[in-house]
């Protein structure tokens, strides 16, 4: 009877081996089909991450904006100094490129200088990385070295994050008809 009995022990032995070995594997199926549904919900989690971070630029470009054109408003050239980087280019409604120490000493002489309050629409904000584009319709009274020009125009300003703030490095802006 003991070799009968040694068989059996044996037979058990090797249906637990077998029995380890499936459920081994079980386990290792298990993590391989959870793994595509883990990159799933990760790039769910990252995607939605990238959408806030877009978001609270745009929120933070707007701030810059609000600033400039209240500094615009009021020909507050330091705070323009601020926001316009030190090789921003201005092309202005008659396609004339202007250089930004001429710009800001339009603006303390007021020579440059806004009629009428300017007004803003059709904002478009587009977010790449470190860099922003933002194009818009605006309206306002402006008078350029004796110039007057009453819009509506288009413009387009393009801005940079360097050392940890929103600079303004390119506007343009072109007339277009009234509607």
């Amino acid at each position: 009877m003991l070799p009968r009995l040694k068989a059996v022990t044996g037979y058990s032995q090797g249906a637990q081996a077998i029995s380890r070995i499936v459920l081994q594997g079980a386990k290792t199926m298990r993590r391989i089909l959870l793994l595509p549904w883990l990159l799933l919900a990760f790039l769910g989690v990252a995607k939605t991450q990238e959408g806030t971070s877009d978001e609270a630029i745009k929120k933070e470009i707007l701030q810059v904006e609000e600033v400039q054109d209240h500094a615009i408003q009021q020909n507050d050239a330091d705070t323009l100094d601020r926001i316009y980087a030190h090789d921003f280019a201005y092309v202005n409604q008659y396609g004339n490129l202007i250089p930004r120490d001429q710009v800001l000493a339009g603006f303390r002489t007021a020579k440059s200088k806004f009629l009428s309050p300017m007004k803003h629409d059709d904002i478009l904000i587009r977010v790449y990385g470190n860099t922003v584009v933002l194009t818009g319709r605006s309206v306002g009274t402006f008078n350029y070295n004796g110039k007057v020009s009453e819009g509506p125009r288009r413009f387009t300003n393009v801005y940079v994050k360097q050392d940890g703030r929103w600079q303004l490095v390119a506007h343009q802006s072109t007339d277009t008809k009234k509607d």
